[in-house]
C-alpha cells in the first residue's frame, strides 16, 4: 500500500498523509478529524512505513544493519543467526529498527557498505581485515558476531579454549588417556577451526595426554584404530554425523569401543545413534551481550569500555557417545 492509496482512500493528499505519519506540524495544521481518520484507516490496513526511504529522506539515524558478506542467509553459520535471533526482539523492544543487507557478488565475500544511514554496523563471520575494506572508516558502532579481526572492534565469540576443556575434562573423567583430534578437512580461515585445534594441544599437555590430530576424510575411521585412540574430539557435529556413519559400517561400537565428542551442539546431537555428547554455545547470553553493547555504543555511554572480544562459555550436554575407557572397563573384570 502507498501514501497514495491512503490519501485516496480518505479523502486527502499524500503530502496530508505523509505529515499525519510523520507527526510533522511545523506550519501545518490538519483537521482533528482527518488526522484520526487517517490514522484509523493505517491501522486497520495494516500499512508499514519504509523505512530505508524514510531514513534517506529524512536523516534519522535509527536503523542498525546486519551486512552479510554472501548473497544468502543460508551461507551463514549457526552461531551466528542463533545470536541475531536473540538480538533483534530486544533491540526491537527498545525501539530499534534492524534490517539485513547482502552481498550481491558470491566470489568476493566483501562486506558491502550500505547507502543508507545507520546507527550501527554488525558483521556476521568476519574470516579476515580484508572483507572490511568496502567499509571505509567506520562512522557508526561496528559489532562483529562470530568471527575475527586485527582491528579494535567489539567481537562476540564463543570461548573455544574453555569450551574445549569442558569436552576434554569430561573425556579424561571417563579415563580416556588416548584422545585425538579430528579436523574440518576445510581452509583454516573462521577463528574457530585454529583456536579450537591450538586449544586442544594446549590443553592435552596441561592434562598430561598425547595430542594426536588427523584431518576428516572418507577413511579416517581406520587411522583412529590405527592411533589406537580411545576417544575422539571433532571440530564440529557435521564431521561427529560422519564418523558416526564411519564406525558403523566398520562394525566399530560406540561409546563401547570408541567414545566420540564434538562442538556445537545442534538440533540433531540428541537424535544421532548414538546420541552424541556435544558443546552447547550459550547463544541467548551471546545475543543477550551483543544487543545491549550495541545500544551502550550507540548511545554513547560508554558502560563497556573500549572495545575488545567478548567470550562465551558453554555448556557441556552429556549423552550417550561417552562411556568409561575400555582398558578400565578390562581392569575392573
Amino acid at each position: 500500500m502507498t501514501l497514495k492509496e491512503i490519501a485516496q482512500a480518505c479523502s486527502t493528499s499524500p503530502a496530508t498523509v505523509s505529515r499525519v505519519l510523520n507527526n510533522y506540524t511545523k506550519n501545518f495544521s490538519v483537521n482533528p478529524e482527518l488526522r484520526q481518520r487517517i490514522l484509523d484507516y493505517v491501522k486497520q490496513s495494516g500499512y508499514e512505513p519504509n523505512m530505508l526511504f524514510k531514513t534517506l529522506r529524512t536523516n534519522v539515524n535509527t536503523p542498525i544493519s546486519c551486512l552479510f558478506s554472501t548473497p544468502d542467509i543460508r551461507f551463514s553459520y549457526g552461531t551466528t543467526m542463533s545470536i541475531i535471533e536473540t538480538m533483534i526482539p530486544i533491540l526491537q523492544e527498545k525501539g530499534y529498527q534492524y534490517n539485513f543487507s547482502f552481498a550481491p557478488d558470491p566470489n568476493r565475500s566483501f562486506y558491502q557498505k550500505p547507502f543508507w544511514k545507520t546507527s550501527a554496523l554488525v558483521l556476521p563471520d568476519v574470516l579476515s581485515d580484508k572483507q572490511l575494506l568496502p567499509l571505509g572508516k567506520p562512522t557508526c558502532p561496528l559489532l562483529v558476531l562470530n568471527g575475527s579481526s586485527s582491528h579494535q572492534l567489539d567481537i562476540i565469540n564463543n570461548d573455544e579454549y574453555e569450551n574445549t576443556k569442558l569436552l576434554i575434562n569430561c573425556l579424561y573423567e571417563y579415563g580416556h588417556r588416548r584422545i585425538l583430534y579430528v579436523d574440518t578437512p576445510f581452509a583454516r580461515m573462521h577463528y574457530s577451526v585454529s583456536e579450537r585445534l591450538n586449544s586442544f594441544r594446549k590443553l592435552c599437555g596441561e592434562f598430561g595426554i598425547s595430542a594426536s590430530t588427523v584431518i576428516y576424510s572418507e577413511e579416517v575411521i581406520q587411522q583412529i584404530l590405527t592411533l589406537r585412540a580411545t576417544a575422539i574430539l571433532t571440530y564440529g557435529q557435521e564431521w561427529a554425523q560422519k564418523l558416526l556413519y564411519q564406525a558403523w559400517r566398520k562394525q566399530v561400537s560406540i561409546p563401547e569401543q570408541l567414545s566420540m565428542v564434538s562442538f556445537d551442539d545442534g538440533e540433531n546431537a540428541a537424535y544421532s545413534i548414538p546420541p552424541l555428547t556435544s558443546l552447547r554455545p550459550d547463544h541467548q547470553e551471546m545475543g543477550k551481550h551483543a544487543a545491549k553493547l550495541l545500544m551502550d555504543r550507540i548511545e554513547k555511554r560508554n558502560e563497556f569500555g573500549m572495545p575488545r572480544t567478548f567470550r562465551f562459555v558453554g555448556k557441556l550436554i552429556l549423552r550417550e557417545s561417552v562411556a568409561k575407557c575400555p582398558s578400565i572397563k578390562n581392569q575392573r573384570k
